[in-house]
């Protein structure tokens, strides 16, 4: 299951990043939607709050703040710390969980370049690149990196 080549992309080229519009939401009361915070645990949820306002599932959460690089996919609704994480979307691709797992391992790798005094911020977050297969346009291989996981990480028993 070879891949004839891999290419370097700047994070917002192929990610749209941004943050939580969504403003004293983990002061709401306690609900059922996941609010993500800077932890590593838990798939980054620190609570569940009641709001109206919240993220459509199939994003990936990344933690600009605190437990920096620390990057999960959300597979549903949720809300999220406007001031520790940042959402990224993929531009041209649904994000499928198998996408996810090869995507969140690629970015939580940088981890070691980042810390408390030098923080992931937004403007790093689109400047950071990272290392992809290409298909035969020179476009990031998304089929061959979701055969891969299915196959090569989470082969069916």
């Amino acid at each position: 299951m070879e891949t004839k080549q891999w290419k370097w992309f700047r994070y917002d080229e192929i990610f749209e990043i941004h943050t939580f519009k969504g403003k004293n939401i983990l002061n709401s009361p306690k609900g059922h939607i996941p609010y993500i915070s800077s932890s590593e645990c838990n798939n980054g949820i620190s609570t569940f709050v009641n709001s109206d306002i919240f993220e459509s599932p199939n994003k990936i959460t990344v933690a600009r703040n605190g437990s920096v690089c620390s990057a999960f996919y959300q597979s549903e609704n949720f809300c999220a710390s406007p001031d520790d994480i940042r959402i990224f979307t993929l531009k041209d691709k649904k994000l499928t969980s198998e996408l996810a797992i090869f995507l969140c391992t690629l970015i939580e790798k940088e981890k070691y370049r980042y810390a408390y005094g030098r923080k992931f911020g937004t403007g790093r977050m689109k400047q950071q690149k990272i290392q992809l297969p290409v298909d035969d346009k020179n476009n990031p291989d998304w089929q061959w990196i979701e055969n891969y996981v299915k196959n090569k990480l989470i082969p069916e028993l």
